[in-house]
């Protein structure tokens, strides 16, 4: 009898052993005795705790109490007052690893915006004034701000806010932003930022802020100097922004709404005025909205309506799920922005209430336990499946289960899918089809496969040893058997089902059997017995015994 000795238990600096000691387990004596050595165990760290005075933490090992493991804080930003033109700001960090947290003071931002102005702003005697330097041609459209510099610091972006809410940002490569010209205004030293009409493209009042970059991150100063302000009044030029009509197709004349199947895009067709350059369907009840330009939609400007008044036809395609819709339609031109046309679009998608399957059977053959299942289904389908227990199997023209598809010229067609069963059992399968991405209501198919005939299905098993370490085991069954087993006779088995690389199988249809050739390979001068059996319907028949000797390995 073993017994483990003198045991010391290993840590994570020190390495375990013991002794094997071997007694008789009759006297007692002792026979033999061997040590053995064990490796160390790995460190199990602890929490991380934070190293006051330093910019790390540290963790120690739980079971040594000795080894460490130290690394940098992991800081995050956990909140940030914002400094302004008048106080600092703080930004508070925590470490995500350990907790420990610290604070910043974040500098008073000294940039800001001076002036602002619009079109004839730009030519004002004041302005020129007060300027040194060339001021640049005022144009249509265009916003000009002098902004301060700050201290080692210039503005990196520039917001212009209308009254309505809308804000329009340009960073000093914008493609709107035209020119950046150093200026000195009021004797303070500036930049005159000279920016395209998009920023301005309504009448109203607007403020102007600026974004300044500084070793704290990008700060927004709030604009409170009168100069900062501006307000734009233009004659706005009649436009033509009108919506004529909204349309969706593939509507299904007979059900009245959009048959949904998965595949199918919807095509939307919206008719506008010409100076329309973006149309907007916000869904009803809903924060949903898709807009459309000539990037995303289909943009036609060459047609007229009947009484001669030139158009843009905006072809839309995307799929909608099933349900309902109601989008208003709203469009964007320049200078009158985002309106609502007044006119919504309703359209309704849903399945196609057309029944795909019509009819399911099962014809059970109790010889070989198998099942053959009979489905009609409308012509269209182009996928069945069968449910068992909750497990589902689908099959489609390409499944190796399907031994035909037959098309019925009556607008269906007739699926037969073949599949292997067990004896003795009772299924009860649900069975629907597939049309248009939807699948139909199931149809019950219940069907019980007999106990096993008492027929035989194993006729004979042969072995025959060769010189080249490997045996050729030669079984004829019956041509429903799907497997061989050879059971070894210490109770080991191998089983070898049709299309194993060990096994060949040759039908003969009109007697009804299969030759199954197996080649195993196994040890020279050994003696093997085996009883063979056969699987058919998952029960096994015949004990076919079989014993040999392979040939002793000879030299060279």
């Amino acid at each position: 009898e073993a017994v483990k000795e003198n045991e010391v238990p290993a840590t994570c600096t020190q390495k375990g052993s013991y002794d094997m000691v071997v007694y008789c387990t009759v006297c007692g004596e002792k026979l033999s005795s061997e040590s053995f050595e064990t490796d160390t165990i790995a460190h199990t760290y602890g929490d991380w705790i934070e190293d006051v005075g330093a910019d790390t933490h540290t963790h120690t090992c739980t079971v040594c109490n000795v080894a460490t493991e130290t690394e940098p804080h992991a800081w995050e930003v956990t909140s940030t007052t914002y400094p302004t033109t008048e106080e600092t700001g703080m930004r508070y960090y925590t470490c995500s690893v350990c907790g420990a947290t610290k604070e910043e003071e974040l500098p008073i931002v000294t940039g800001k915006i001076l002036w602002a102005g619009y079109e004839k702003d730009i030519e004002s005697e004041q302005l020129a004034n007060d300027v040194t330097g060339t001021l640049p041609a005022a144009h249509d459209y265009y916003v000009y701000a002098i902004a301060k510099k700050a201290p080692n610091d210039m503005p990196s972006k520039i917001q212009i806010r209308h009254e309505s809410g809308n804000t329009y940002t340009f960073t000093r490569g914008h493609n709107n932003v035209v020119d950046i010209v150093d200026v000195t205004y009021m004797e303070q030293d500036c930049e005159l930022w000279i920016i395209d009409r998009l920023s301005a493209i309504a009448e109203g009042d607007y403020a102007v802020v600026g974004k300044y970059s500084s070793s704290v991150g990008l700060q927004n100063v709030n604009a409170d100097e009168e100069g900062a302000f501006f307000t734009v009044s233009y004659p706005v030029p009649e436009i033509d922004n009108n919506v004529y009509s909204a349309t969706i197709e593939t509507v299904d004349p007979e059900l009245g709404f959009i048959v949904f199947d998965g595949v199918t895009t919807q095509k939307i067709t919206v008719v506008t005025g010409m100076d329309v350059t973006k149309v907007q369907l916000k869904k009803d009840g809903a924060n949903v909205t898709m807009t459309y330009t000539a990037d995303n939609a289909d943009v036609d400007d060459t047609t007229t309506l009947k009484d001669g008044t030139p158009v843009k036809t905006w072809t839309i395609e995307r799929m909608f799920a099933t349900g309902e819709y109601t989008y208003s339609i709203l469009t964007r031109s320049q200078p009158a922005g985002l309106v609502d046309s007044g006119m919504d679009l309703e359209f309704t998608v849903d399945k196609d209430p057309t029944p795909a399957i019509l009819s399911a059977k099962a014809e059970v053959n109790n010889d070989d336990a198998t099942v053959v299942f009979t489905i009609k289904t409308l012509a269209g389908a182009n996928k069945v499946r069968l449910t068992l227990n909750g497990a589902t199997e689908t099959y489609d023209e390409t499944s190796e289960k399907v031994e035909s598809i037959v098309d019925n010229n009556d607008g269906t067609k007739t699926w037969t899918i073949k599949q292997q069963k067990e004896f003795g059992k009772t299924y009860k399968y649900d069975v629907n089809a597939k049309l248009n991405a939807v699948w139909s209501d199931t149809i019950p198919v219940e069907f019980t496969i007999a106990e096993a005939p008492t027929v035989e299905k194993l006729f004979s098993a042969v072995a025959t040893p060769n010189d080249d370490n490997t045996v050729t085991i030669t079984v004829v069954t019956s041509i429903d058997a799907r497997k061989v087993k050879l059971t070894k006779d210490d109770g080991s088995t191998i089983t070898i089902q049709r299309g194993n690389k060990l096994s060949t199988e040759a039908d003969d249809t009109e007697a009804g059997t299969t030759t199954w050739t197996i080649t195993l390979t196994k040890a020279a001068g050994q003696t093997y017995k085996y009883t063979v059996s056969t699987n058919v319907g998952g029960v096994y028949f015949g004990d076919a015994e079989i014993e040999f000797t392979m040939p002793e390995k000879t030299a060279g």
